[in-house]
């Protein structure tokens, strides 16, 4: 890649460190980092050494309140249109089209790519796999992250980035039960997933013999579901009774640490109870079975 004299590098925060790269003109951040201090590193990848460079920071409308903890860590961000590099870009696509670009624009070049993106993951089935992958785990990363406290998961468009990862079905996962309704996402019915098949001849073989075994043992893949649902009750549970009993344990601890005045007072207010309970006995004898000579004999 150093010795391209153009190009493109895709690339995790592995590369956010240690890498030194001369000419890198942009950085493009498709989501926002753990920390801040990861911020400034893949930042730093761009102008080095005295050089000019820039660096967008891709953002929801939901996420906008990471701007506001990124200037509480002193790194200062401006909103991209404000930019300089805003009216630069403005420019660069005006002399493009001048000079006879394409001219798709908007929905119409998104359409273009959405069908080309398509076709490759149909013409392969670990394609398609791979894309079912890196969208569990951006939620994964995504629902751990560091600043959950700015970028809750609960307002994650998870349609919207299911769609970005071209997605043609939303994998079934436990987290996706309780929300599954409050997704903006439309299965697409007019693709067979079952019918894209492996390039690779001998996972496509493992595949069409799995394939095989569930049709012939339909229940064995059924009673396999079912067992991890009962797994996941089981663990409910368990979590449930390990929180009560930490709750009961608290309880206790915090009974004992009392200072010995509270705990005179409650003592004071449980026999004035046993009190009081009694003096309802006396005026009611037939009630709890005392015998009314008993009673008088008391008296």
């Amino acid at each position: 890649f150093r010795n391209d004299p153009s190009g493109v590098l895709f690339c995790t925060d592995v590369a956010a460190r240690g890498l030194d790269i001369p000419d890198v003109e942009w950085i493009v951040q498709l989501d926002p980092p753990q920390h801040p201090e990861a911020f400034v590193h893949r930042v730093g990848r761009t102008a080095r050494l005295g050089r000019t460079g820039s660096a967008v920071l891709y953002l929801t409308p939901a996420e906008d309140t990471y701007v506001h903890f990124l200037e509480v860590q002193k790194c200062h961000v401006v909103p991209f249109h404000e930019s300089m590099d805003a009216a630069s870009l403005s420019q660069l696509s005006e002399d493009n089209d001048a000079e006879g670009g394409d001219g798709d624009h908007g929905d119409e070049l998104r359409q273009r790519i959405t069908l080309k993106m398509k076709k490759a993951i149909l013409a392969d089935r670990a394609t398609l796999e791979i894309c079912e992958k890196a969208f569990l785990s951006y939620l994964r990363a995504y629902k751990q992250h560091r600043c959950s406290f700015v970028l809750p998961f609960e307002k994650l468009d998870i349609g919207g980035l299911a769609r970005s990862m071209y997605l043609f079905r939303l994998p079934r996962i436990a987290e996706f039960k309780k929300m599954r309704n409050g997704i903006d996402f439309e299965r697409d019915t007019s693709v067979d997933l079952m019918q894209v098949k492996f390039q690779d001849k001998a996972r496509e073989q493992a595949r069409q013999r799995k394939i095989q075994k569930a049709s012939e043992n339909p229940k064995r893949f059924e009673n396999t579901a079912k067992t991890r649902m009962n797994r996941l009750k089981k663990m409910e549970k368990r979590t449930a009774r390990a929180n009560r009993q930490q709750k009961e344990l608290f309880q206790a601890v915090r009974s004992h640490s009392r200072p010995e005045e509270e705990n005179e007072a409650i003592e004071d207010q449980e026999e004035l109870a046993r009190e009081a309970q009694l003096l309802k006995k006396l005026k009611n004898p037939h009630r709890r079975g005392l015998k009314r000579r008993d009673h008088e004999s008391d008296t």
